[in-house]
């Protein structure tokens, strides 16, 4: 089992080298070092062994007895016996197919988990783009400010604006360097966050370029690929073949289990040898068994309904998030390449048409449209990445 899950991951990271993203060498060190990940697949070999154990034949049964006779005259008596209960082979087969089954539902369950920890892993690498683009936007207009705030010290000291205009250049820098912190603060909390599911070996992301934006098929033809391949899904529709074989299983321990065996018994005047054969009829131990594997049976096929239900319109819902937040975007990029800011500036104050209150009202105009777009471009990346973290 083993094996089989390291042949799966070896081929998810290694079989595209040659597109490798920043994001996908990110993603592949930590498929490889992350440590839920290899506790998750300790859990599973655990779980195959443990599934694979009381699945035989039980122990035989040996006894022995010795007892002495009185008068002495009598002799003493000895007996032994060897013998070894069993079922019906339908028992052992049915049991042996099951424990397979778990197998491959643990299967599931751990691609699972690797599913939910790479896309994770792909949100925080994505929040770091947005961190390190943020931060040149604050870059730019920190320079910006520096220059008006140069010129306004200038007209302050000729006496051309009062004490309280001029205090406001202090206001305007805090502002900035505020943003600038906070920005930076939040980069080393995603960073340290990304590092710990990298098993501890550190990451740093520079990047300022999202991954491409592969265009997207039909939402039918998205639906179908990702319904076919999810993990969760086909666990829940792994445990519904269990619990079939689990009702025929139940339905088989309804025969009767027998035991055989040899004894012997041995006295002063006489040795007897024989076979045992014993059988248990089961009228109560298995009582409701049939009907409670059953009602989880159809329990099993409710709960796939209802996740196929949910994850049908949570991608359903993500595919259109993607579609709609692209077209808004490019509206909002137009009107801030259409409008440079800079040029603006340079232009008020080389014709001496701005204060300081002009200034901080078109340099807040100007950052909330930046970051209301930085802020879409997020959001729409986020919601291509939980995409095609489907596909993880």
């Amino acid at each position: 089992m083993r094996s089989r899950i390291v042949i799966i991951i070896t081929i998810f990271l290694f079989g595209n080298l040659k597109a490798q993203s920043p994001m996908d060498k990110i993603l592949e060190s930590i498929a490889l070092n992350n440590k839920s990940l290899k506790t998750s697949l300790g859990q599973v070999e655990a779980d195959n062994i443990r599934q694979k154990t009381g699945i035989f034949l039980p122990n035989p049964t040996i006894e022995y007895n010795y007892m002495t006779g009185k008068p002495t005259d009598l002799g003493n008596k000895t007996d032994f016996g060897i013998t070894q209960a069993f079922d019906f082979p339908s028992v052992y087969i049915l049991q042996n197919k099951i424990a397979g089954l778990h197998g491959n539902a643990n299967q599931y369950r751990f691609l699972s988990r690797r599913q939910d920890i790479l896309r994770q892993a792909a949100e925080l690498y994505t929040e770091l783009i947005f961190v390190n683009k943020y931060r040149i936007l604050l870059d730019q207009l920190q320079n910006t400010t520096a220059q008006f705030v140069s010129g306004l010290k200038t007209k302050f000291e000729l006496g051309a604006i009062d004490a309280v205009e001029f205090s406001q250049k202090k206001w305007l820098e805090s502002v900035l360097l505020v943003k600038i912190r906070q920005n930076e603060i939040r980069k080393q909390a995603l960073t340290m966050q990304l590092t710990g599911m990298n098993g501890g070996i550190p990451i740093a992301v520079n990047d300022t370029m999202y991954p491409a934006l592969d265009s997207l098929p039909v939402l039918d033809t998205v639906l179908n690929r990702i319904l076919l391949g999810n993990p969760d899904l086909n666990f829940i529709k792994g445990q519904q073949f269990i619990r079939e074989k689990e009702v025929k299983l139940a339905k088989s321990k309804w025969l009767p289990k027998f035991e055989a065996g040899y004894y012997s018994e041995s006295t002063l005047s006489q040795d007897l040898k024989g076979l045992h054969l014993g059988m248990s009829i089961p009228l109560w131990e298995n009582v409701n068994t049939v009907k409670r594997t059953r009602s989880e049976e159809r329990l099993i096929g409710l709960q796939w309904e209802e996740y196929r239900n949910t994850l049908y319109y949570e991608v359903s819902g993500l595919y259109q998030q993607c579609n709609l937040s692209r077209a808004s975007l490019e509206e909002v990029r137009a009107g801030i390449v259409a409008n440079d800011f800079n040029r603006y500036l340079s232009v008020l104050l080389k014709e001496g048409k701005i204060d300081a209150s002009r200034f901080f009202y078109d340099l807040s105009g100007w950052l909330a449209i930046n970051e209301m777009y930085l802020n879409g471009e997020l959001d729409m990346n986020l919601a291509y990445i939980r995409l095609k973290s489907y596909s993880f």
